[in-house]
C-alpha cells in the first residue's frame, strides 16, 4: 500500500510477501442446478481488509519503503532543494545590492540640492523647481519644497527600497520617482494635483537651468521674430485617434516680450486669432479651462507638439514656413 508520497512518487510499503495464504471461515452452499451446482460463499471475516494491492496495480512510479532506492529519492530531493534554497538566497542577495547600488544613485543625483519638475497630463504641462537640503543616508525623510509659479508647496521625500517618494502632509498624495535606465534623472507617476500623470525630475543647477530655457526659448522667439514681417506660416493639425486633420494660414501680428499674437485664416477667411505665450523651451497656448496645447522647436522651419481637445485624444500640430 501507498504510504506516502516524496516529490510526486510513491512509497509503497510491502504488506504481506509474495504467496502469503489467508485462512477463511464462513458458509458455503451448494444448490443442484441440472448438471451442475450453484455454489455461494459467505464469509465471517475479511482477511483481505489490510492485504494491500497487488504491486503491477502501482504502475512504474514508485519505491519500495525502507530501501535503496527510497534512500535515494529523499537524498535527490534534499539535494534538490538545498540548490534551491542557496538560488533563491543569492537571487536575494542581488536584489538587495541592487536596490542598495539604486538607493545610493539615487543620493548622489540628489545631492546637488536643486531640480528641475516636469509633468504632464492631457497635453497639460507643470513645470516647477525644487530648492533642498539632500539627505545624507538611506531612509532619512527630509522636506523636499517645490516652487510652481510663486507659490511654495513643500513634500515630505525619503528614498527607500530603491525610489524616492513624496508625500504630501496636507493632501495626503504620492509621488513616486525611480532611476531611469541611464541614471541620469528620476521618473513615475504622481497622483497629486499639483503634478498629475507622468512625472520627471532632472536634478541640475539653477544655472544650468537658466541656460537650458534662455536658450531653447531663444530659438523659438527668433522662429517668430522672423516671420513677423508678413511671411505666411501653414499651421497643420492631425487627429493621432481618428486619423484626418486640417490646415491653416497662420500669421504673426504683434511680439509683446514673450507673448505672441496670431491671427489664422482658411479659404482667405477668419479663423480665428490666438495669443502664445513662450515659457519653459516651449509654445504654449489654453484653449478652454481644461485643455492645452504647446508646441515645440524642431528645426529653423519646423515647431512641433499636440494639443488635447478631449481627455486621451490627441491632435498632433506643426507650424512650419511657407
Amino acid at each position: 500500500m501507498t504510504v506516502r508520497y516524496i516529490d510526486g512518487v510513491q512509497v509503497i510499503e510491502k504488506v504481506k510477501p509474495e504467496g502469503h495464504e489467508e485462512r477463511v471461515f464462513g458458509v458455503s452452499r451448494a444448490t443442484k442446478h441440472g448438471e451442475g451446482w450453484r455454489i455461494s460463499l459467505e464469509l465471517e471475516s475479511t482477511p483481505w481488509r489490510y492485504t494491500g494491492e497487488p504491486l503491477s496495480s502501482f504502475g512504474s512510479d514508485y519505491v519500495i519503503a525502507g530501501t535503496d532506492q527510497e534512500a535515494a529519492l529523499l537524498a535527490r530531493v534534499q539535494k534538490e532543494w538545498e540548490e534551491e534554497q542557496q538560488r533563491l538566497a543569492l537571487e536575494a542577495q542581488r536584489e538587495r545590492e541592487e536596490v542598495a547600488r539604486k538607493n545610493e544613485s539615487i543620493l548622489e543625483l540628489l545631492g546637488t540640492g536643486f531640480a528641475e519638475i516636469e509633468a504632464e497630463q492631457n497635453g497639460s504641462f507643470v513645470n516647477a523647481i525644487a530648492e533642498y537640503t539632500a539627505p545624507d543616508q538611506i531612509d532619512r525623510r527630509f522636506d523636499f519644497p517645490i516652487v510652481f509659479d510663486g507659490t511654495v508647496y513643500t513634500y515630505d521625500g525619503i528614498v527607500r527600497d530603491g525610489i524616492m517618494m513624496l508625500v504630501d502632509p496636507d493632501a495626503g498624495c504620492q509621488v513616486l520617482l525611480a532611476l531611469r535606465d541611464d541614471g541620469e534623472q528620476l521618473q513615475g507617476v504622481s497622483k497629486c494635483s499639483l503634478m498629475p500623470g507622468a512625472v520627471q525630475m532632472l536634478p541640475t543647477t539653477q544655472e544650468a537651468l537658466d541656460d537650458k530655457y534662455r536658450e531653447a526659448d531663444g530659438q523659438l522667439m527668433a522662429f517668430f521674430q522672423q516671420t513677423i514681417s508678413g511671411n505666411p506660416l501653414t499651421y497643420h493639425e492631425r487627429n493621432l485617434t481618428f486619423g484626418g486633420g486640417d490646415t491653416l494660414a497662420a500669421s504673426i501680428k504683434k511680439i509683446d516680450g514673450k507673448s505672441i499674437h496670431i491671427d489664422f485664416t482658411q479659404y482667405n477667411r477668419s479663423a480665428g486669432s490666438a495669443v502664445w505665450y513662450v515659457k519653459y523651451g516651449r509654445v504654449r497656448s489654453r484653449t478652454t479651462s481644461s485643455f492645452w496645447y504647446f508646441l515645440e522647436y524642431k528645426s529653423p522651419e519646423i515647431l512641433e507638439g499636440r494639443k488635447y481637445d478631449r481627455p486621451n485624444r490627441p491632435i498632433g500640430l506643426t507650424l512650419s514656413r511657407g
